[in-house]
């Protein structure tokens, strides 16, 4: 059995849940905890002791910790849900619309 180690957040990424599940079928049942809906970082153990063991180690880390980790392989903080489960608001991916440069004549 498999056991997947998630970092869950908020669309304002004001909070970081971390958790572990058991198994494939976690995206429906955890996910609708404390309003964190948004799956952005996830590790898969083979074996229970190693996953506790490392769900332990990074909840004593630190915010910043956490966000390194999730920087490293998420940049942009993309939700990693199935594109049926997730809604599209992407805060992280930046949006520069062509507006043209205006310079005072001042």
């Amino acid at each position: 059995m498999k056991y997947h180690i998630l970092i869950l957040t908020d669309n304002n990424r004001n909070t970081l849940n971390i958790s572990m599940i058991e198994g494939d079928e976690f995206v429906t049942d955890s996910l609708c905890h404390s309003g964190t809906h948004r799956l952005i970082y996830q590790e898969i153990h083979e074996s229970q002791e190693q996953a506790v063991i490392r769900l332990r180690e990074l909840q004593s880390y630190t915010r910043m910790q956490k966000e390194r980790i999730i920087r490293r392989s998420n940049p942009n903080w993309i939700n990693l849900l199935r594109p049926s489960l997730r809604n599209d608001y992407q805060p992280g991916v930046k949006f520069r619309p062509n507006v043209p440069n205006l310079i005072s004549l001042r």
